[in-house]
């Protein structure tokens, strides 16, 4: 299967990709009922396990998915934080830098909106270089586009639709993401990202809410601007705040701190990458080796 994982983490066991199942009675398929996570690989090992692992018991716990029969997905425990099984499968396929991804679906059952099931964790690793300094100073480009979303965007459930639509109107405009834009005209996030504005040194997100994901990234680049000594606040702002900015940038784990050049037509400060978002970029990398 040419451009897929070799292995593949499912029903507890490691499985060639190829021999990977899911039933098409499960719910996930049928409903969207179910959520994942990605996860960043350095140096061969999975970081950032816990918050992980907690965010999508969050997320699943919410959705009414337990987690309690699935110890892989159990945040529970330190003993399920290790998660030997992510090492086990990072190491059959191979990847000294990539992304593990994990799914935890409804499972199998009859279809009816009110079913139970017992919930189904697959997961796999893909190798992909994190971007580097230059790769960061290259920065990406965003196009705005009005929220279409649910209102629970908190969770990170695998209804994507919205995100593909988004993506892809980006790419036809020439883009590299969208930036959702509420009704009232305040900034959410990327279609796949966190976003920020850095003003006067300071660094300003969207406040928490239902329809922002808590990022991982995110948070541990806010955790990293305070060892830096860099201010940092939630905060409201609209478009028109947002491109006027000193700096913009996305956080996520795929990009790292990608620091944001173009909004639409308008050019951001001078049009390069700004200093803070490249040093938070340098700073969180280091900081992501060590994450357990």
């Amino acid at each position: 299967m040419a451009g897929f994982p070799e292995f593949a983490w499912i029903r507890g066991a490691l499985v060639p990709f190829s021999e990977a199942r899911v039933s098409i009675a499960d719910r996930g398929l049928l409903f969207g009922e179910s959520v994942y996570e990605v996860l960043p690989i350095t140096s061969g090992r999975v970081r950032a396990r816990a918050a992980h692992l907690e965010r999508l018991r969050r997320s699943a716990t919410a959705i009414g998915l337990s987690c309690d029969d699935t110890h892989e997905a159990s945040a529970s425990s330190a003993a399920a934080a290790a998660a030997p099984w992510m090492d086990h499968l990072v190491a059959a396929e191979g990847v000294d830098e990539g992304l593990l991804y994990m799914q935890l679906t409804g499972g199998e059952a009859p279809r009816a909106h009110t079913a139970r099931a017992a919930p189904l964790l697959f997961a796999y690793a893909t190798a992909q270089s994190l971007p580097d300094r230059p790769r960061r100073a290259q920065g990406s480009t965003v196009v705005c586009a009005p929220d279409p979303r649910w209102a629970r965007c908190d969770l990170k459930t695998t209804m994507l639709l919205a995100a593909v639509l988004g993506k892809r109107a980006a790419a036809a405009a020439g883009a590299d993401d969208v930036l959702w834009i509420a009704d009232d005209g305040s900034v959410r996030e990327a279609g796949s990202a966190n976003v920020a504005i850095v003003e006067g040194g300071v660094v300003v997100t969207p406040p928490p809410s239902p329809a922002i994901l808590p990022g991982i990234t995110i948070a541990i680049a806010r955790r990293v601007a305070a060892d830096l000594g860099i201010p940092w606040r939630h905060e409201p702002f609209d478009r028109a705040r947002l491109v006027a900015a000193d700096e913009v940038f996305v956080a996520a784990t795929s990009q790292l701190v990608m620091p944001v050049l173009r909004v639409d037509d308008d050019v951001i400060a001078d049009g390069r990458a700004g200093p803070i978002a490249l040093h938070l970029g340098d700073a969180l990398r280091d900081a992501l080796d060590r994450e357990a």
